[in-house]
């Protein structure tokens, strides 16, 4: 109840009382001011009564439309869980399909390929070669082994130079070794002996065994492999103006110039 309502009620009664009161005993001038007060007093807190129930009534309409709208979020959110539920399952399943066909023969191939086509030669040869192992039963093994065989002069190439920048002398200490150990060819010693003095050729493969044609030719019995036949045989180095000239596999052998 309104804090007025008491108010305005005891208000009546003593307008009451009073107006009986003057019915008794006659109404003076006294009496009629007051009854006149209490009217207006009475008027005011009916207004007041008024505008407060209609404060009341507007509140719990107020109130009303809040436990709608509250209800309307309510029903709303859980529609976006249930939305969102599904897509995390659909995501879920996708994730799924997209990990089992990355592990398929086809995915991986063409993979590959796309390594290959932006120029990652090495990394192409290597994964071609683990395909051949993980999918051994593919039919794309076949294409692997071709990409394989065409991209090995490149790999090897690439090595080549990348051990040039790492340890430049590496590819000389390795023919070097191999001709102490007598496994190296004259066309393989060529490049390394093009337009050496004697001083540096002694320096790089040492003393020779064997002194020809008054020092113009100097041989290293059993260094090289003559490859007409396959056997070991000396290696013969002719020098012009105390530089390399030719070289020959064996006393007889035919000249190849460096």
């Amino acid at each position: 109840m309104n804090q007025s309502t008491p108010k305005l009620f005891a208000v009546s009664l003593m307008l009451a009382g009073v107006i009986l009161a003057g019915c008794n005993r006659g109404v003076g001038p006294d009496l009629e001011v007051k009854v006149d007060q209490l009217n207006a007093q009475v008027a005011d807190l009916q207004q007041k009564l008024a505008t407060a129930e209609k404060a009341v009534e507007s509140g719990k309409g107020e109130l009303a439309q809040a436990a709608a709208a509250a209800e309307a979020r309510k029903r709303e959110s859980a529609e976006k869980d249930r939305t969102l539920g599904q897509k995390d399952e659909q995501i879920r399943t996708l994730k799924s399909e997209v990990s089992g066909l990355r592990k398929s023969d086809g995915y991986a191939f063409a993979e590959i390929s796309a390594i290959q086509q932006k120029g990652g030669t090495a990394n192409a040869f290597e994964r071609y070669e683990k395909f051949i192992i993980d999918f051994p039963e593919s039919p794309l093994v076949a294409d692997a082994r071709r990409a394989i065989a065409d991209l090995k002069p490149s790999v090897e190439k690439e090595a080549k130079w990348r051990t040039s920048l790492i340890d430049p002398r590496r590819e000389e200490r390795e023919l070097l070794k191999r001709f102490d150990d007598g496994i190296v060819t004259m066309q393989e010693l060529a490049p390394l002996l093009r337009r050496r003095t004697s001083a540096d050729v002694v320096k790089l493969l040492g003393p020779p065994g064997r002194s020809f044609r008054n020092g113009t030719e100097i041989g290293y019995v059993d260094k090289v492999i003559d490859t007409m036949t396959g056997n070991k045989a000396t290696l013969v180095i002719r020098f012009e103006a105390d530089r390399v000239e030719s070289l020959r596999a064996g006393y007889q052998g035919r000249e190849m110039k460096p």
